[in-house]
């Protein structure tokens, strides 16, 4: 039996016993036609045993956790889904009482998008050892798991979820580096022009279509403030001033409160750097409060909180001497 089998056995085993124990739901991954698993919202015990997992499981299941807040869920978290629904629980916008986390270990997910531009549309993705078998229009293709996994993978500290009431037992993808922070630091290296460049490029891609937003588990606002008729913050068309202030003003937003698990990035269909945005401003609150999002349910996000030695910068001129010291300031 391959690892992932064994995991998918074991989780089925969790799953059921969580239905067991009062869930009333489960939300996991199912097999979609395309070979691809896909998030599945089962309510029927009977269900369960269409649960699976591999490294096809993208999609950050704690962005359907909210519809379903009034009724007892048990839900599989790898390390992204975790500390989504760790940052949730201390928002206030999940009860904890009402969720059966099962823990999966995460050996990386692959990025539809990277497969597609290798090979052009595909008709079925199965993970084999260590490789993806690709069907296409011109036969079947191989390619190597790690030059398919999402970049949000690549940068991964945290494979397995910080919360669990049962945990599938199983090999994680062991840290590897930073690849998305040493972009960022290359990046900030560049002359200034250089740097404006590269992101009017970026916004000059998007078409405002929303789907970073609807993706990301983070983005729970009623109203967003893009929606708002009066006053009217953003204009209807997708120029590069409005493109610019919507996405910088969702990634202040995002500020402290970021698992980085990719989903805004797998759902642009423009291939807007988002990650790069997301993982910038990471770093930025990691640098200078020492704060990682979704670690703990016990710690505020770093813009709820105020201690005395916090970094003061922006007050003045001694401030800004000090910001310069700090590894991964944006000064």
């Amino acid at each position: 039996m391959t690892p992932n089998a064994e995991i998918a056995c074991a989780l089925r085993a969790a799953a059921t016993a969580a239905v067991e124990r009062g869930a009333e739901m489960v939300i996991g991954y199912q097999r979609a036609a395309d070979g691809l698993l896909r998030p599945a919202v089962l309510d029927d015990p009977g269900q369960v045993e269409r649960l699976d997992w591999d490294q096809t499981c993208a999609q950050n299941l704690a962005n359907l956790l909210r519809r379903f807040c009034e009724r007892k869920v048990a839900v599989v978290a790898n390390g992204c889904t975790g500390r989504s629904i760790a940052i949730l629980l201390v928002e206030t916008q999940l009860r904890r009482e009402r969720l059966e986390i099962i823990g999966v270990p995460c050996r990386g997910t692959i990025d539809a998008h990277k497969v597609e531009r290798a090979f052009g549309p595909f008709a079925m993705v199965s993970p084999t050892n260590g490789g993806l078998r690709i069907r296409t229009r011109a036969g079947e293709k191989e390619l190597p798991l790690e030059d398919a996994l999402h970049e949000s993978c690549r940068s991964c500290r945290h494979p397995e979820s910080p919360i669990a009431d049962i945990r599938v037992e199983g090999e994680a993808r062991p840290p590897a580096g930073d690849p998305l922070g040493e972009r960022i630091r290359a990046w900030e290296e560049k002359p200034a022009a250089e740097r404006l460049a590269y992101f009017r490029h970026q916004m000059e891609k998007c078409i405002r279509c929303y789907a970073c937003r609807q993706a990301c588990p983070m983005c729970y606002c009623e109203t967003c403030f893009v929606d708002v008729n009066s006053p009217r913050w953003l204009g209807t068309a997708p120029t590069f001033t409005d493109n610019a202030i919507w996405n910088t003003t969702r990634v202040y937003h995002l500020a402290g409160r970021c698992s980085e698990c990719g989903a805004c990035d797998r759902a642009c269909p423009q291939g807007v750097d988002l990650m790069f945005l997301v993982g910038k401003m990471n770093r930025e609150v990691r640098a200078l409060y020492g704060s990682e999002a979704g670690l703990t349910v016990d710690d505020k996000p770093a813009f709820t909180t105020f201690r005395p030695d916090d970094p003061d910068f922006f007050w003045g001129t001694e401030g800004h001497a000090k910001a310069d010291k700090q590894p991964g300031s944006a000064r």
